[in-house]
């Protein structure tokens, strides 16, 4: 910032809040408003950014499990239900993510997504006795 300003960028701008008065120089107000402005358009690309980031992690999830699947089939054993153990993790893991992809907060608290949810935990619960 220069240390002399011209007459019109001494302009002052005079506000009124409650009983405080602020007086501040245009051209800084100018100044934050502009900061503002680019805040906000940083704001919006880091929060396009964090939604392709999640979508990336969720097909991250999806191909680990499919990998865990195909590795679970090349074992010489039945890929589903390799043990009785094996068959409650599996269907364990299978439930969570069911869960995940229908969970009310991923759709607006959708009452059908809710009722879902709510019969999934019901039989993750079951299969964990």
């Amino acid at each position: 910032m220069p240390l002399v300003y011209t007459d019109e960028e001494m302009e002052m701008i005079i506000e009124h809040h409650g009983s405080k008065t602020i007086e501040m120089p245009l051209i800084k107000v100018q100044n934050l408003n502009a900061k503002i402005e680019e805040l906000k358009t940083e704001k919006r690309k880091l929060k396009q950014e964090n939604t392709r980031l999640q979508k990336e992690v969720d097909r991250l999830r999806s191909e680990n499990t499919r990998l865990r699947d195909e590795r679970l089939s090349h074992n010489g054993t039945h890929a589903l239900f390799p043990t009785q153990k094996m068959s409650r993790e599996y269907l364990d893991r299978r439930l969570k993510q069911l869960i995940a992809l229908c969970h009310p907060d991923k759709h607006l608290d959708n009452a059908l997504a809710h009722e879902v949810t709510v019969a999934l935990n019901k039989l993750r619960e079951e299969i964990r006795r």
